[in-house]
């Protein structure tokens, strides 16, 4: 799977006056209101109102959000102190970073460069909070829709922003099993009347995650629904959702994804790249990609990754001059890349060595012109030299890579001192490489 890339649910950031925002709040307090609520529901005439539900959801939404109130992604070391009321300072390795951490009772808050990054809920007030706020609120919808509609939806509005923010915080310590549960539960508490609203970032977050962690068919659900909804993501959204059909082996819904994607999004190229892969595991005609490739290089066309991907068409097909002229195009896009040298250097071989094949097979009428026509094959071989020393300058632990340039120069070895020294050097490489 290609590069981990999100797009982050957007974060509400709280601004205005500092000391107004201080965490001074009654645990004790909201406590005993939620249970003095919690019995009013037990009450059968209080039970059929629409107002003890909601109550009963105000209460609970803030005994889990209450704790983090104020606090955001960005704030700096000075306002979180006075937030978090004089925390216990320390630091803390996660992933590899080394944060500053803030902890009073209820939270652990981690800084970067003085700035707040994300942060832990410690303790909760009351296990479930938001869950129970989430069933409170649709209670009162349900026995009131018209007049309790208002109030539902500013409650689990707040509640699904608080999921949004708890899910960013799991990504960003790199905990992406939480993350895309949360990312999926805040797009499901938002599709829910009174809400009926489809959040295609959380939607498309949640199927990536889902799909970067493996989890195909879930993966598959979300990220089908943002499809459907219109969050593409430039055509990374295909690609996803191509992947996760092909691990679950369902190869023509895969096909199907990447044909909708790249007709679309004809510069991208990760769909480009998997369309050819996926038509060679199936058998499929190597022409039917070119028209895709053709339209993606008029969109785009600097894009040495689709001259590659043509190129290798070609090269399946056989249609060897057109290969090469597609690896040289895409090698004068990106001069220095490992995939632009190494697919035409072995292109360079294999047209070389199509050469040797007829030059074994020919009669010469004289020494002169055998040598004249394997001082040409030299040649030909000696232009994969650059190319594959710039290849292996990009991945130099490469052994095939290694093992072409060490064949190519063995061949050559006898035409100069150079070439003996080029030809130890990979040899020995090799050799290193197999230990």
């Amino acid at each position: 799977m290609k590069r981990l890339f999100l797009i982050a649910a957007a974060v509400s950031f709280v601004c205005g006056t500092v000391m107004a925002q201080e965490a001074k709040f009654d645990e004790a307090a909201i406590i005993k209101k939620i249970d003095k609520l919690e019995l009013n529901t037990q009450n059968p005439k209080k039970a059929t109102k629409a107002e003890t539900w909601l109550a009963l959801g105000d209460a609970y939404t803030e005994a889990g959000t209450v704790a983090s109130t104020g606090l955001y992604r960005g704030m700096d070391e000075f306002t979180t102190k006075i937030l978090m009321q004089n925390p216990e300072e320390g630091t803390e390795t996660i992933n590899g970073v080394e944060y500053v951490k803030y902890s009073n009772a209820y939270l652990d808050v981690y800084l970067k460069d003085m700035m707040v990054q994300f942060w832990r809920v410690k303790r909760n007030f009351v296990d479930g909070a938001l869950e129970k706020g989430v069933a409170a609120y649709q209670k009162a919808y349900e026995l009131d829709p018209k007049n309790a509609e208002a109030k539902v939806k500013t409650g689990l509005e707040k509640i699904a922003n608080s999921y949004k923010e708890t899910a960013d915080n799991y990504y960003t310590e790199a905990d992406y099993a939480h993350a895309s549960d949360v990312f999926a539960a805040a797009y499901e508490l938002q599709k829910q009347a009174p809400l009926n609203k489809i959040d295609t970032v959380c939607c498309f977050n949640a199927g990536y995650l889902y799909t970067f962690l493996e989890k195909y068919d879930l993966g598959e659900k979300y990220l089908s629904q943002a499809i459907e909804n219109g969050y593409e993501s430039n055509g990374d959204s295909y690609d996803y959702l191509f992947l996760c059909y092909y691990k679950q082996k369902n190869y023509e819904s895969a096909e199907q994804t990447l044909l909708a994607g790249i007709s679309k999004f004809p510069q991208n190229s990760a769909i480009l790249e998997h369309l050819i892969s996926l038509h060679g595991e199936m058998g499929k005609d190597p022409n039917t990609i070119i028209p895709y490739i053709e339209r993606g290089i008029e969109s785009d066309p600097n894009n040495a990754v689709l001259w590659n991907g043509l190129g290798g068409v070609y090269d399946k097909l056989g249609e060897n001059e057109k290969a090469i002229e597609a690896f040289m195009k895409a090698r004068e896009l990106d001069p220095e890349g490992y995939e632009t040298n190494y697919n035409y250097a072995l292109m360079v071989i294999r047209m070389a060595d199509k050469k040797t094949e007829e030059f074994n097979k020919k009669s010469f009428t004289s020494t002169e012109e055998r040598d004249a026509a394997m001082k040409e094959l030299d040649a030909a071989y000696e232009k994969a030299i650059e190319p594959l020393e710039k290849a292996l300058a990009k991945k130099p632990q490469d052994a095939v890579t290694v093992e072409l340039l060490k064949s190519v120069c063995f061949r050559l070895r006898d035409n100069s001192p150079e070439m003996m020294s080029k030809f130890e050097k990979y040899d020995a490489m090799f050799k290193s490489m197999q230990q």
